[in-house]
């Protein structure tokens, strides 16, 4: 974001097309390299070496589907954690890509931030989010490992916080999806009336707090097992493969 403000805001290709331009020359940069450099398997890669190639197959156990089994919906659609994971994911969305798409249009349009400075501020939560993110993994690790928290209560605590910390201090930079803020703002686009879609934004965010602090389950579903065999690959040649069920 602050770059695509400093493009916008500057004379190149006309300003504001300078930001397409850059940033779309950079995503074709990134296909290339993906489409060169990333494989589906090991065996395919065409930088691999030998040596390295055998090391990470030697041995190697993965899960080989014998035969897929039938999708156990009805097991799926009356799980309570799966509906928790569904809303809980709704929520997350709703505020996340809302501070991306909506965030400069209320810097913008309603505090009248420049645009350089709109670009700082919009970028400013993904950055913290970043951050924070990190340190809380590793936070996170050492309390389980410690046995201070056991993992379940450790991720509901984690989960809740995000929530309600996103719908507190971040609740200046939330708004709604597009086509609420759009039948909210739509008259006079007022601080008022960006007041209305933060608080519809916090309520939602809350409701998924406490839905997946009292609902939620780290432990795996008995429907979420496949049936499947065992295959080791083994690569004394490259390209032989040894099955062992």
């Amino acid at each position: 974001m602050p770059l695509t403000a400093f493009l916008c805001d500057s004379g190149l290709f006309g300003g504001w097309p300078s930001a397409f331009y850059i940033i779309g020359l950079f995503g074709c940069l990134w296909f290339i390299m993906w489409s060169t450099l990333v494989t589906d398997s090991p065996l395919t890669h065409p930088l691999i070496s030998k040596e390295e190639l055998r090391y990470i197959t030697s041995n190697q156990k993965v899960n080989h589907t014998v035969k897929a089994p039938p999708v156990p919906w009805k097991k799926i659609m009356l799980s309570v954690p799966f509906w928790i994971v569904v809303l809980c994911k709704t929520c997350q969305d709703w505020s996340f890509y809302t501070m991306m798409t909506d965030l400069p249009t209320f810097f913008g349009t309603v505090l009248h931030f420049p645009i350089q400075e709109n670009g700082f501020f919009s970028s400013l939560p993904h950055v913290i989010q970043t951050i924070v993110g990190i340190i809380v993994s590793f936070v996170a690790d050492f309390l389980i490992r410690r046995g201070i928290f056991f993992s379940h209560f450790c991720k509901e605590i984690l989960q809740f916080c995000v929530r309600i910390w996103r719908c507190s201090w971040l609740s200046g930079c939330l708004s709604g999806r597009m086509r609420l803020v759009g039948a909210l703002t739509e008259e006079q686009n007022t601080l008022h009336q960006w007041r209305i879609v933060f608080i519809i934004t916090s309520v939602l965010l809350v409701i998924a707090s406490f839905a997946f602090i009292f609902f939620s389950s780290s432990e795996k579903q008995d429907w979420s097992d496949p049936i499947s065999s065992e295959v080791i690959l083994d690569l004394p040649e490259e390209t032989k493969k040894r099955k062992t069920i």
